[in-house]
């Protein structure tokens, strides 16, 4: 009898039971994926997109509502022999994207051991297929749940350089590889130093005064130093300035620019221009049209030129700074890294995004240069942690200092590593920068040439490479 009670009460609660229809977001990539997908707000199941993929392709992706014609009687039952009839509803479009999951996946738990092994606040991994400068990994941390993005977006300080050393933290919303314009410090090196080259300003041979002492610049209260330097007084090539990253050596081919050169060779290798178009990209500062302050005229004093040579007083992005770098992994061709591939319909309709055209910066000969001394930062200068076991690589490191944005200088105590690396050589397939924020010992080859060394290798194995063997062109 109780039974019977129990049953009829269970019967009738489900009488209560109002279905009803409401729509979730999935992200199958969650955090590791967060800052390309982005996220979409959802409200009364009306989605918003904010960030990533999904908003600067929404019209793509979002697709057309429609309604559903039905036949039902006066109780609302559907009649039978009558199929519903969908109206006016155009699904969304399919995008095809360049990321690998599985280089993704490597790229992001690499980047948090490095992250964790160093003492780091944050950083990025950014992978580029060499010869297509296709993005196969983009990673960021610290990162967010896009289920989740509610709990992140207050987390953040919107501008964490305004932040004590004590109080730094970083924004988990940002995308660092777009979003972080930072100076790049010795990265830049080999780039200003093939334009230069390029266009006849210096020579292979020329020799330069490097002073353990440093070089004093006029306007400049304190010399350029190195933080590498000899222990005495030596004469050095181009091939030993960017091996051993001597300011000295830069700032005196800075100088030798010119305020023009410098701005040409930023140019030509895109430097302040937007690479992907993601709404909240940054396109860096390269102070063009800067006027100094004792100057009626466009004009740059002797110790800009001379910073700007070895990466100080312009910002860039990680972005900017792997798809200059790739032009030594591509033949001496610039080609605009992307992200996307195509977009196709439910009705079997293909869109293809057009391939970015390949720009040719420098000469074979420069280019031939650029790789020898690239290399040997690797074999024998301040890249030596990032070498691969049977394997020639070729790459640049930088470690630049903080901005004090609030008194002004440059802090001694807060900076970012990083190092890009190329190979394998002499066809080379990768290109890949690391970049750590604040990590507690300061050298971009010795906080993120192992990070290189681990996801490169690892490549060599997923594309059935063995060290030691001569590499066929892809």
């Amino acid at each position: 009898e109780n039974k019977t009670e129990f049953y009829k009460e269970f019967e009738k609660s489900f009488q209560e039971i109002v279905p009803r229809k409401s729509y979730s977001r999935v992200y199958p990539g969650g955090r590791m994926m967060s800052h390309i997908v982005g996220y979409s707000s959802n409200v009364n199941d009306n989605f918003t997109p904010w960030k990533g993929l999904e908003l600067v392709y929404n019209d793509l992706l979002e697709g057309v509502e429609g309604d559903v014609k039905e036949r039902r009687d006066t109780a609302q039952n559907l009649i039978p022999g009558y199929s519903p009839v969908e109206r006016g509803l155009i699904p969304g479009w399919n995008l095809r994207v360049t990321i690998s999951s599985e280089i993704q996946a490597r790229a992001y738990n690499t980047l948090k051991e490095r992250i964790e092994s160093t003492g780091a606040k944050g950083g990025c991994i950014i992978v580029l297929d060499s010869p297509t400068a296709e993005i196969l990994a983009m990673v960021s941390f610290p990162d967010f749940e896009p289920e989740n993005y509610n709990d992140y977006i207050s987390m953040g300080p919107k501008f964490p350089d305004l932040l004590s050393k004590e109080e730094y933290r970083l924004n988990p919303m940002h995308n660092l590889p777009t979003q972080l314009a930072y100076e790049p410090g010795s990265v830049m090196k080999p780039i200003l130093a093939a334009w230069a080259l390029e266009n006849n300003i210096i020579d292979r041979d020329d020799l330069y005064r490097i002073d353990p002492k440093g070089i004093s610049v006029p306007g400049k209260d304190d010399p350029i130093r190195d933080t590498h330097p000899p222990d005495k007084t030596q004469m050095w090539k181009i091939f030993d300035i960017i091996v051993h990253s001597s300011n000295v050596g830069m700032a005196q081919i800075g100088i030798k620019m010119g305020r023009e050169n410098i701005v040409g060779s930023l140019k030509n290798f895109h430097f302040g221009q937007k690479v992907l178009d993601f709404g909240e990209e940054r396109r860096g500062l390269i102070n063009e049209y800067l006027k100094e302050v004792y100057l009626e005229r466009v004009s740059w004093s002797t110790v800009r030129e001379a910073n700007v040579a070895f990466g100080k007083g312009i910002t860039a992005t990680p972005l900017q700074l792997i798809a200059a770098m790739n032009v030594f992994a591509n033949d001496g061709y610039y080609v605009q890294p992307r992200i996307t591939l195509d977009a196709s319909s439910v009705d079997r309709e293909t869109h293809f995004f057009n391939s970015p055209d390949r720009e040719k910066v420098i000469s074979p000969d420069v280019l031939s240069t650029m790789q020898e001394i690239l290399e040997s930062v690797v074999s024998e200068g301040t890249a030596t942690q990032a070498q691969c076991d049977g394997y020639r690589v070729m790459g640049k490191t930088g470690t630049s200092e903080k901005p004090d944005h609030i008194d002004g200088g440059y802090y001694k105590n807060r900076h970012y590593a990083s190092f890009i690396g190329i190979g394998p050589i002499p066809d080379p397939r990768y290109t890949i920068l690391v970049l750590l924020d604040e990590p507690d010992v300061r050298w971009g080859g010795y906080t993120c040439g192992p990070a290189f060394k681990t996801i490169f290798e690892n490549l060599m194995i997923k594309d059935g490479i063995p060290p030691g063997n001569e590499i066929a062109s892809k």
